[in-house]
């Protein structure tokens, strides 16, 4: 009797230990972990769509999973991916984290070309002189209205925080930090642009130029609007991506293991029958 006791309360136990996903609402497309140890290439995990080291960026350690890139607008240091990710006509999510202590423009990710009213910005402490909320996260897609989603919550701190975009094509822009919704805008629509993808600048003109001091780690783009529950996953489990198959178990693996729990809580009910 007790031998059949031991095996259901150890049954419950191995189901309840494993971390379940959130249900997949959005695509990986890229995963820039920075995990590198060296060398001039940021490797992407999951598209290969791998980015480039420009100015005196360095992969260092103490990010908030791994290693993590380090950045200097004043060596105009940047990670370029090239031309990828347009978004003009369809849902997209973006997550990233950065360690910052600076009070001056600094460019997270962007496809944007300064001065042209196109591609998308995630930001830290404003864009424009006139609109900026020192300390605080933000948002622009420029095409045509120029509206800026900024956030409310001080990041420039110099400890990690998650920042995450969700863009919604004729819906809504949100803006999350650490894991919870800082803010929420009507989208504008993403006008088209040939304007790289980088992380820690912006281009100026035909020059990318780094626009960004501090460190950045653990960047994830989506096709597809993340959920709040996705994103709160992303802020809990630093160094996962949503649907990535080295990160997280599909589903059918999950429903597996639950599985193998149950038979054996019914195998152990079975005996003591």
């Amino acid at each position: 009797m007790n031998f059949n006791k031991i095996i259901l309360v150890t049954g419950a136990i191995a189901v309840s230990t494993f971390v379940i996903a959130p249900v997949q609402a959005a695509t990986i497309l890229s995963h820039w972990t920075f995990d590198e140890t060296g060398g001039t290439i940021a490797a992407d995990s999951v598209g290969g769509q791998n980015g480039i080291l420009q100015g005196n960026a360095t992969l260092v350690g103490g990010g908030i999973s791994g290693n993590a890139i380090s950045l200097s607008q004043a060596t105009n240091d940047l990670v370029n991916m090239g031309n990828i990710y347009g978004f003009t006509n369809s849902n997209f999510s973006i997550s990233a984290w950065i360690n910052s202590t600076v009070l001056n423009d600094n460019f997270v990710v962007a496809k944007h070309t300064a001065g042209i009213v196109s591609g998308y910005m995630v930001f830290v402490n404003g864009i424009n002189p006139g609109e900026r909320q020192l300390t605080k996260a933000g948002f622009y897609a420029p095409f045509p209205n120029r509206h800026v989603l900024h956030g409310n919550t001080t990041v420039t701190d110099g400890d990690w925080h998650q920042i995450a975009v969700v863009y919604e094509q004729g819906g809504n822009s949100l803006l999350y930090v650490d894991g919870i919704l800082d803010a929420i805008t009507a989208s504008d629509p993403i006008g088209a642009t040939s304007a790289p993808f980088l992380v820690g600048g912006v281009a100026v003109g035909s020059q990318p130029t780094g626009l960004y001091t501090g460190l950045i780690d653990d960047v994830q783009v989506y096709s597809g609007a993340l959920s709040a529950s996705d994103i709160q996953f992303l802020y809990h489990n630093p160094g996962l991506a949503i649907g990535e198959s080295s990160s997280i178990p599909e589903p059918s693996s999950i429903l597996g293991i639950l599985s193998l729990g149950v038979l054996g809580i019914g195998a152990a009910l079975k005996r003591k029958s």
